[in-house]
């Protein structure tokens, strides 16, 4: 079986997590005895070089697409990866698998919201589309009136349990630090792109609605960049929260993700992101033993058990994340440590091992 990979993300040295998952997904694919090859585009740093590799980018899977014989062509992103394969549709016999991941289905931007068309176009004429969660399963089907028989879900490409895993040594010597200044205090992590929807300013303000009704008892902790992140140094400063809050303005490797969840107690994920297809940071935390505190929304919502494996609070609500942050600060250690085991029982069925026979069934049949 010959099988062509499309996608407009691909990690490269310069831009190692720029897509990260299409590259496990391809890694996963070797494991299950398929060849591939790739069309994908990497990560640009100006308009201009953007502009340039999309159009050699759109060459290359064209030409593929119509010289090359393939019996499967998997696109990653149903909008801007699929306007070559939808070129070339009336030409082909391959079969097309389309596999969505979030603004794709839930445009966050006008230039998102204006390929919404092409992705209407994929979705009707693919022969699969591969979903990260049921969260996305239902609305696919209801939203873009598509047959459920012809959705698979498939979790971007699962947990690597060679990195996310119970009882790390933690070395990172910022993370060592935290540790050794703790005290009996809980810790209470965010990582992730600060960016619109991704809740790390619900997160702040929550620590200043504790600080205000004196409840203010843990250690809080942020990692992340993005084009947000100067506002949210700003907000730390315009709340007098520096003393409070620990700031690390910086994105996170894979190995280095994995030795913060296991210097916090408690994940915080308090996106408001409707594109929030499957919330992988999330179920890698839990991997690790790391129950999460997540807003009741979107993917996220479908797999925290409140007070089971985790703790659910109001989407987009300062005080509700507060009373969960505080509720999660008088949670007895016998609680703690059964919600921990229960974290990484649910996260166990999105383990590399444990979702490979599904890929493989998806991609054979």
């Amino acid at each position: 079986m010959k099988v062509l990979i499309i996608s407009n993300m691909y990690p490269d040295d310069k831009n190692p997590s720029y897509g990260v998952f299409v590259e496990k997904f391809c890694n996963q694919l070797e494991k299950i005895g398929i060849s591939y090859n790739l069309s994908v585009m990497n990560k640009a740093n100006s308009r201009i070089s953007k502009i340039k590799k999309y159009i050699f980018f759109y060459i290359d899977a064209l030409t593929r697409i119509l010289f090359s014989k393939y019996d499967l062509i998997y696109v990653h992103y149903a909008s801007h990866s699929s306007i070559p394969v939808l070129l070339a549709k009336p030409f082909i016999r391959s079969k097309v698998y389309v596999n969505v991941h979030g603004s794709d289905i839930f445009p966050e931007n006008k230039k998102q919201l204006m390929m919404q068309n092409i992705t209407k176009c994929i979705l009707l004429q693919s022969d699969k589309i591969i979903v990260p969660s049921e969260y996305f399963f239902k609305y696919i089907a209801k939203e873009f009136s598509v047959e459920e028989k012809k959705i698979e879900i498939y979790p971007s490409a699962g947990i690597d349990t060679n990195i996310f895993k119970m009882n790390l040594e933690v070395k990172n010597p910022q993370f060592q630090q935290i540790l050794e200044n703790r005290g009996n205090k809980k810790i209470f992590g965010f990582c992730g792109r600060i960016s619109e929807g991704k809740g790390w300013d619900t997160f702040i303000h929550a620590i200043d609605y504790l600080k205000k009704s004196e409840r203010l008892r843990g250690i809080y902790v942020l990692v992340g960049d993005g084009p947000q992140s100067d506002e949210l140094e700003r907000l730390i400063e315009e709340k007098n929260l520096g003393n409070t809050v620990i700031y690390f303005k910086q994105l996170l490797p894979q190995i280095e993700l994995a030795s913060f969840f296991s210097t916090i107690d408690y994940l915080v994920f308090p996106t408001r992101r409707k594109g929030e297809s499957l919330g992988l940071v999330a179920l890698e935390s839990m991997a690790c033993g790391t129950p999460v505190i997540c807003s009741n929304f979107a993917a996220p919502k479908h797999y925290i058990d409140d007070g089971k494996n985790g703790i659910k609070f109001e989407v987009n609500s300062p005080s509700s994340l507060a009373e969960a942050i505080f509720r999660a600060e008088n949670q007895a250690l016998t609680d703690y440590y059964r919600m921990s085991d229960s974290a990484r029982e649910t996260a166990s069925e999105y383990f590399e091992d444990n979702i490979l026979p599904k890929l493989e069934k998806i991609i054979k049949q």
